[in-house]
């Protein structure tokens, strides 16, 4: 059973930090490709408006409002510009890992037999933790 294509997502200027997570999902024997993540400050992206979705009900007495920072613009917008490229790739599956991401012993094949679960036809799937942070399962995320 094929693995799922894999993309990393890392800063183009975070060297340290993709030699670091290569060597990791190497060891893991996972094959995948580097992308480089967008940079919103450094293209002067930032939110106009609040994002209210924690809190339906705010009004102007609860204080000022969130703005999604720079860096979780970037990172959203890499993991959606990814989204949109697999649409264009022949795989059924995929699989996008952060920079800073730890797999758990046994990932790639706990994520194979995950993948034998998954009904045929579906554009997102959840997948339980399978990956450690501080020793303990977490979901993949940064």
């Amino acid at each position: 059973m094929k693995f799922p294509t894999t993309f990393c997502v890392s800063l183009k200027s975070a060297v340290q930090r993709r030699e670091i997570v290569s060597k990791h999902l190497k060891s893991h024997g996972i094959d995948f490709h580097l992308f480089d993540a967008i940079h919103a400050p450094r293209m002067g992206l930032e939110t106009k408006l609040s994002y209210l979705d924690d809190h339906p009900n705010w009004t102007p007495e609860d204080g000022p409002t969130y703005r999604i920072s720079q860096s979780v613009l970037g990172c959203s917008m890499s993991h959606y510009t990814i989204w949109r490229i697999m649409e264009y790739l022949d795989d059924d599956y995929f699989l996008v890992v952060e920079d800073d991401v730890e797999l758990c012993e046994g990932f790639k094949r706990d994520i194979q037999l995950k993948k034998r679960t998954l009904p045929t036809i579906s554009h997102y799937s959840l997948v339980p933790p399978l990956a450690t942070q501080n020793g303990q399962p977490s979901t993949i995320n940064g």
